[in-house]
């Protein structure tokens, strides 16, 4: 059985960026790994790279399709490949992100290192330079929190507050136990906001480890979803998700947590509030942990 699984859905990426997302997998250095393509209902030319791939990998890529009422969105994709994932440990990766080649073992070492911690979280090389043109320059952005281990909800509140980076999705690897505790993604919420509910979930109960160090490649554009959504919406949003964060706390979050995260959204709805001092805010935090990153 492989140590870690890695689930990359996808639904019609660039086929370069997708072949090279796989390849970037098959380069790692730690080899005990299985990648679950997950298809959301791509067409032909994403679907003959994903087949390609795994015709050529038969004992280490499985393609697999999201279900019978595709596309069923990004959650609902990442639970179909987790459903199937054989590994202890999951990690993630999106099709158009690339992983650095000692990602995965880096990951592993730690989390067999530490028992009681229940993900691992790196940092990610925000890529814009891809682009010809560059759209701009790359951007190194740390975590925000002292390297080592982080107990619980301390990641949670600092990131609710946006005094922390929230984790990159492709630099990111989870204990299968603990979803198998806590449950995978949240389905329902299928664009903005899914990462962010599925680390709510792991943080209001679990230890993390910031190791930090850039793992991934994040491909950025300045045509995303979230750069691309309007301010009124993009504010609609995170009132939407901070709603779900005191409910979620209220009933699931174990009750010497609950407070401080109850707090935290307290706080986060009155920045949402107050949109000059939440930009000031974002804005101090984010040169804060640019110095600390230019530090290490």
């Amino acid at each position: 059985m492989p140590e870690v699984s890695i689930i990359m859905p996808f639904l019609d990426p660039h086929p370069e960026y997708f072949q090279q997302a796989i390849e970037s997998v098959l380069a790692q250095t730690f080899i005990d790994w299985e990648l679950l393509m997950v298809d959301d209902g791509s067409g032909p030319p994403s679907r003959s790279v994903a087949e390609r791939f795994a015709a050529e990998h038969p004992d280490r890529i499985r393609l697999l399709d999201s279900g019978p009422d595709r596309p069923m969105g990004i959650s609902a994709s990442r639970n179909a490949g987790i459903d199937l994932a054989r590994g202890d440990f999951i990690a993630m990766l999106d099709s158009d992100d690339i992983y650095l080649p000692e990602r995965l073992i880096r990951h592993v070492e730690v989390l067999n290192a530490n028992p009681r911690v229940g993900m691992v979280v790196s940092d990610a090389l925000w890529w814009f330079s891809w682009g010809n043109p560059p759209e701009k320059g790359d951007e190194h952005r740390s975590a925000g929190v002292r390297p080592g281990i982080v107990e619980p909800p301390r990641y949670l509140t600092r990131i609710l507050r946006l005094q922390s980076e929230e984790p990159q999705t492709s630099v990111i690897t989870v204990r299968r136990q603990v979803l198998e505790r806590l449950g995978p993604y949240e389905q329902e919420w299928r664009s903005l906001y899914e990462d962010q509910v599925f680390f709510t979930k792991i943080l209001s109960h679990y230890a993390a480890y910031y190791l930090p160090g850039i793992d991934a490649q994040y491909r950025r554009h300045l045509a995303s979803v979230t750069s691309s959504t309007p301010r009124e919406d993009a504010v609609d949003m995170r009132r939407i998700f901070l709603a779900w964060v005191e409910q979620y706390a209220s009933r699931e979050a174990p009750a010497v947590h609950r407070q401080s995260i109850l707090r935290a959204c307290r706080r986060a709805y009155w920045l949402v509030e107050h949109p000059w001092i939440e930009y000031v805010t974002r804005r101090f935090w984010k040169l804060y942990r640019r110095a600390g990153a230019a530090r290490r």
